[in-house]
């Protein structure tokens, strides 16, 4: 969830030199000036097991990675952003304490990372965090936890990067997993899937910060995701003035819809098609696909601007 750049497209650019089996989660990559770029890494099991269509052998400093005991951990995949505040990344993931798994944070010094904040502490698995970083100066996290109703729930650090809020429950009365979450010009942000009773149908939401949270049913599909596990990848992406949400509709498909400021209403949905191949994978093929529409709605927003 990087503020102004795509954080697929850096991950597209940077995972094809990083993976070492079994091993490290997440590490940073140091030039001569010192922090010189962010690696999410490949890993083959945990909680989602690996996204990465192929492995990449690359002996990796221990010194500048995170976590990694994770993948024999069977801890979940990794989220950042980049902060503001101090231009180095953030890291939540979901974390296995033995008995259940919790969600824990860490970000990266300039020299090291730091010790991990767990932000959870319960008896129930608290799954698939997504992290971000507002305007406010805050960091936005947010996650699901499973149960007869999964629910999605957030929490935000101020912006000394010390203190957390109570956690709030997103979902309100709908069940919601799998969240993504964003700062947008309208706050805080998260878009999540609903299974709406089980029902065989999935419903794509966006919520809005507040006290409580407003949920905005956006689509419905009955896809039942590319690893046919009931998981849509529902992403939410903000950038400038642009608000929109994208998910994957049906084999070779993403659906995605645009938030007008003006009206408060969600566009028409509108579908990206992708293709892919055994090299290239279903992961990366749908990230080009999220780049095309990206590029498609600031080529939208810069021709609307020059003719006002």
């Amino acid at each position: 969830m990087m503020r102004t750049l795509n954080r697929l497209s850096v991950l597209i650019l940077l995972v094809l030199t990083c993976w070492t089996p079994g091993r490290a989660e997440v590490s940073v990559e140091l030039n001569e000036s010192g922090y010189g770029g962010f690696i999410i890494l490949g890993r083959g099991g945990g909680d989602g097991g690996s996204p990465w269509p192929w492995l990449v052998e690359r002996d990796i400093d221990p010194a500048l990675a995170l976590n990694p005991e994770g993948d024999w951990n069977h801890d979940g995949l990794p989220s950042f952003d980049i902060d503001p505040k101090t231009g180095y990344p953030s890291v939540v993931w979901a974390w296995f304490d033995g008995t259940d798994y919790e969600i824990a944070l860490a970000r990266w010094t300039g020299e090291s990372w730091s010790t991990w904040q767990i932000l959870t502490d319960n008896e129930t698995d608290d799954l698939d965090p997504s992290v971000t970083f507002g305007d406010d100066g805050k960091t936005h996290v947010s996650w699901w936890r499973p149960g007869v109703f999964d629910q999605v729930w957030y929490i935000e650090g101020d912006a000394n990067r010390a203190r957390w809020s109570n956690e709030t429950r997103v979902t309100g009365g709908f069940d919601g997993a799998r969240p993504d979450t964003a700062w947008s010009q309208i706050g805080p942000v998260v878009a999540f899937q609903s299974n709406l009773g089980n029902f065989g149908m999935r419903q794509v939401f966006v919520a809005r910060g507040g006290d409580p949270w407003l949920q905005e049913p956006v689509a419905m599909t009955p896809y039942n995701g590319p690893a046919d596990d009931g998981n849509i990848d529902v992403k939410i992406h903000a950038q400038d003035d642009l608000l929109w949400v994208d998910w994957v509709n049906s084999d070779g498909q993403l659906a995605w819809s645009q938030f007008d400021p003006e009206t408060e209403m969600w566009s028409m949905i509108a579908f990206e098609e992708y293709t892919w191949d055994e090299e290239g994978g279903e992961f990366f093929a749908r990230e080009f696909a999220r780049g095309r529409i990206r590029l498609a709605l600031k080529d939208n927003a810069r021709r609307e601007k020059a003719g006002r």
